[in-house]
């Protein structure tokens, strides 16, 4: 079992650095586009590009529930059937399986009521959804001619190409 743990690690990091090569390499070729006026072969490149994103995203869920398994059972299960509370490796540092707590509201205003009454009031924030703020500020603009007063907030526009499939006929 050790060996062939110590196998696909090598053969990780070996992809690791072809991926790492062949996205640098990517990101001049389309350094290099800028300026271009074939606008075809532009978008060509866009939609290759967005294919390439597509399946990199398919890989990032696989690669982040891989780590995930390692790091919340794998290696804690390994670490606790050694006894292992805190490891330094060589080459990697110092290793402690650590516990990470969360709390979400189930009914948010019973929950704030309740850290209203427990003196916890302090850590209520009230916040803008940026979603919510963004749109707002598109619809006075574009609706009723309004900008939001640029001392209160930053406002700004980014170009985007977006790409609706066309269904052949």
């Amino acid at each position: 079992m050790t060996q062939a743990i110590h196998e696909l690690s090598e053969v990780i990091l070996e992809l690791t650095a072809k991926l790492q090569a062949v996205s640098k390499e990517l990101a001049q070729s389309v350094d290099g586009l800028k300026g271009a006026t074939d606008h075809l072969a532009v978008i060509d490149t866009l939609v290759a590009v967005g294919e390439i994103y597509e399946q990199h995203n398919e890989m990032k869920k696989r690669i982040n529930t891989a780590y995930d398994l390692l790091s919340r059972e794998i290696v804690p299960e390994a670490m606790r059937a050694n006894k292992v509370k805190t490891v330094t490796v060589d080459g990697i540092g110092r290793v402690t399986i650590s516990h990470r707590y969360s709390c979400s509201m189930i009914d948010k205003e019973p929950a704030m009521d309740w850290l209203r009454s427990n003196g916890l009031e302090g850590i209520i924030i009230e916040t803008v959804n940026s979603a919510t703020l963004s749109a707002t500020a598109k619809d006075m603009l574009l609706n009723e001619g309004k900008e939001m007063p640029p001392e209160l907030f930053k406002t700004g526009t980014t170009p985007y190409t977006s790409i609706t499939k066309v269904s052949k006929q």
